[in-house]
């Protein structure tokens, strides 16, 4: 079961999903970075997919410097136009600087559960 909380960072609130394998643990833990489409269903999905096969899961939200964002809607993302713009502007607004900032914080969060096996942490 995916469940969304969010996480202090040196730019303000991440919000985060994490999913989690039935049990007491511990398993080792994955973080499952968005594409340019954000975090969807279809990642929520894979987190739990992954959960099921044992992993402890966290899907950061790299564009929450933005602030909330409507869904991405894949067919007018492939055309030129607002919905592409409005994507292509988010991904501009992050830099691989503060990508690493906001994974220090997931490392941080995950160290803390003692639900993780570490020290090891995979990314996908």
């Amino acid at each position: 079961m995916p469940v969304t909380f969010t996480l202090k960072t040196d730019d303000g609130q991440m919000d985060v999903v994490s999913c989690q394998p039935n049990g007491a643990g511990p398993w080792p833990a994955v973080i499952l970075y968005m594409d340019a489409m954000g975090i969807r269903p279809d990642f929520i999905g894979m987190a739990e997919r992954l959960a099921a096969m044992g992993f402890v899961v966290a899907v950061p939200n790299l564009f929450y410097r933005s602030g909330p964002q409507p869904p991405v809607d894949p067919v007018r993302f492939v055309q030129p136009g607002p919905e592409r713009d409005r994507v292509f502007a988010l991904i501009q607004s992050i830099t691989h600087a503060m990508v690493m900032r906001d994974t220090e914080a997931v490392l941080a969060y995950l160290d803390s559960m003692p639900t993780v096996k570490g020290p090891s942490v995979g990314t996908l």
